[in-house]
């Protein structure tokens, strides 16, 4: 029963207490948790993702490039004697008759740098005459840039002795020239290979092109001084051996990891 104070009854009305949402509060205050911790580890996270990079950065290799040279060849043979006795033939004709060993012994009537001449030099012989294409490889030259550089150069020296010595050479054939303007050509070229070489002897990588260049140098100046068969032949068996060696050297220097 309510109880009755004065005359009239009184109701005690009892207020009710405000109950505390506890589950919005922690939601939200989780929330600023979760966004202040993802800010927190963003920035090392993305320091670690770099750090690989900037750790192990990569080293550019530089490298000389490929590229194609062509031998006139007037036979193929099972035996060294047999290729010896077309050479022979060959050079009594005017052709280098340098022979290359690739598993068959090619007697090789000149060299070429383009496809386009070869062939049309084969057109006109009297005698079977195939195209032989080789690929100078593309080689690794190192990852310093003023080394690699230098190496090209020397490289190239030997693509320029082979232009020049071979416009002189067509000079003298069709008596533009004299033989002795084709020597100083021979000299010239010999003793332009001997700098080069001597150009990149202190790098560590120059060795084997060293090796090439002063050989077809000494190869080069031999032609001048050798009285076998005319000179045009000669230059023409030297420069055969120039550009030949030049593909060996290549698939050498291939294989090798500088």
């Amino acid at each position: 029963m309510q109880p009755y104070y004065g005359d009239e009854p009184h109701i005690i009305q009892k207020r009710p207490k405000k109950r505390r949402v506890y589950g919005k509060k922690r939601r939200g205050t989780l929330r600023i948790f979760l966004i202040f911790a993802f800010c927190a580890i963003l920035p090392i996270a993305a320091v670690c993702a770099f750090m690989p990079k900037i750790a192990q950065p990569t080293t550019k290799t530089y490298r000389s490039k490929a590229y194609a040279i062509y031998f006139l060849i007037t036979g193929s043979y099972d035996a060294i004697a047999d290729a010896n006795l077309a050479s022979d033939v060959v050079r009594e004709r005017g052709g280098a008759g340098y022979i290359i060993n690739d598993g068959s012994f090619k007697v090789v009537a000149a060299v070429y740098k383009t496809k386009k001449t070869a062939e049309a030099v084969a057109a006109k012989q009297k005698i079977d005459a195939t195209v032989y294409e080789l690929t100078v490889k593309e080689a690794p030259l190192g990852s310093d840039k003023d080394a690699a550089k230098r190496l090209m150069t020397a490289l190239n020296a030997c693509d320029s002795a082979y232009t020049d010595i071979t416009a002189v050479t067509e000079d003298c054939e069709t008596g533009s020239a004299t033989e002795s303007a084709l020597s100083l050509a021979v000299t010239n070229a010999a003793n332009g290979l001997k700098d080069a070489a001597g150009g990149i002897s202190d790098i560590e990588a120059s060795p084997p092109i060293i090796e090439y260049l002063e050989a077809s140098a000494d190869g080069l100046a031999g032609t001048v001084t050798d009285e076998k068969h005319t000179l045009t032949v000669r230059v023409r068996y030297a420069l055969c051996s120039l550009m030949y060696e030049r593909y060996l050297l290549s698939s050498k220097l291939a294989k090798t990891n500088l």
